[in-house]
């Protein structure tokens, strides 16, 4: 009908066009396509050349990966020199990078399966805090192009870290359920023991088109499996194999083998979308230069913090279930080390705390207070009744 929606005739290969991002330390090349990494492009894969480090690539190349099992099994995503993916001159135009202040956006535009049938889009946030340097936010956008629902379908991210390693590109691989992650650790030593170096995926949210977004959501499964087995022999993914991989893969999981090794993330194994759903998944990407897997998932922290006050912004509280996690950290149970953070924003350093609403623990409605502080040592030492509830 010439309206550019569900008509695969409007439909064309997409003019590839690659930018970059930038927090104070690290940055990373964006597509138009929803590829990120392009194939190790020095510099701008999450790496801390910029600073000096001897080593210019820890991604070498990811993706979103939508596999549809409609009358066949079809694969749409941009990897290792493999792009499915079209544009419609009905989709949303890419964006840019823009300086909003506290962050650089770069939006990919409407990404267009290649059967015309679904539609993505890709939006990346790059903080600009000093203390928000090592990680990046993105979120993924699906709905149907063609207005028809869908069902079944099989949806996540597949990132081919090349976290730099004595011998070529092995990698160790790990995960914290905790905090949502997959992630993987170089080998050997160049001039830092590359044991100390990491980058992994973790997951903040799950929404719809608008509005607030699920920070209770879990991933359907995450892990990391070896490139020779699974890349080397075609130079990219055998759609049946990644899509049972991706079935199989639930919870998580990460091959104990030293070995050139990439990660995926599974945010749904059999997602149903109605003719006008939307689905919204948000991520963060971090890395660590000279660190422990603990650095990583304190990224992951510092993420989550930020991304519940500069992007998850909405009717819905940043606390979940119970008042008590003033440190924000995995586990909602709170310990000495939520009381040790209070204390220090309330006497010490006055640093923001990533939810005001978690330290409202007497259920005062107001700002974090002795009374809080108080109500949280008689919670973990004296009469350990119950936080109040978030409200």
């Amino acid at each position: 009908d010439g309206n550019g929606i569900g008509d695969v005739c409007e439909l064309t290969t997409p003019t590839l066009m690659f930018d970059t991002i930038s927090t104070s330390r690290v940055s990373l090349v964006v597509a138009n396509t929803g590829n990120f990494g392009n194939q190790g492009t020095p510099g701008v894969t999450m790496d801390y050349s910029g600073e000096g480090d001897c080593e210019a690539v820890y991604l070498y190349d990811a993706s979103p990966v939508l596999l549809k099992n409609e009358g066949g099994l079809t694969l749409d995503y941009h990897m290792f020199g493999n792009n499915t993916t079209k544009q419609s001159p009905a989709g949303q135009p890419t964006v840019p990078p823009v300086n909003q202040g506290d962050f650089v956006v770069y939006e990919s535009g409407t990404i267009i399966t290649n059967d015309g049938t679904l539609a993505m889009e890709k939006t990346w946030w790059a903080p600009q805090d000093a203390d928000t340097n090592g990680f990046v936010i993105q979120r993924l956008r699906l709905f149907p192009w063609d207005g028809q629902p869908h069902d079944g379908l099989v949806v996540g991210e597949a990132l081919d870290w090349d976290i730099p390693a004595g011998s070529q590109v092995d990698n160790n691989g790990g995960f914290d359920a905790s905090a949502k992650l997959i992630y993987q650790v170089g080998t050997g030593f160049g001039c830092l023991d590359n044991t100390h170096r990491f980058g992994g995926i973790a997951l903040l949210a799950v929404g719809g088109g608008s509005g607030y977004a699920d920070t209770s959501a879990i991933p359907y499964g995450a892990y990391t499996e070896s490139n020779p087995t699974y890349v080397y022999p075609t130079n990219s993914f055998v759609p049946s194999e990644l899509y049972n991989l991706m079935k199989s893969n639930s919870g998580y999981s990460a091959l104990s083998q030293v070995t050139d090794q990439h990660s995926v993330m599974t945010y749904f194994d059999s997602l149903s979308l109605g003719a006008t759903d939307t689905v919204s998944v948000f991520t963060v990407i971090t890395t660590v230069k000279d660190g422990t897997a603990a650095d990583l998932i304190n990224n992951v922290m510092m993420a989550r913090a930020w991304f519940a006050g500069h992007i998850n912004l909405g009717t819905s509280s940043c606390c979940i279930g119970s008042t008590g996690n003033v440190d924000g950290s995995p586990s909602e149970d709170p310990d000495i080390a939520d009381l040790t953070a209070l204390i220090d924003h309330l006497f010490i350093s006055f640093s923001p705390l990533p939810c005001v609403e978690e330290a409202d623990v007497d259920s005062s409605g107001g700002p974090p207070d002795i009374a809080d502080a108080t109500a949280l040592i008689d919670h973990l030492f004296i009469s350990f009744a119950p936080t109040a509830p978030c409200q």
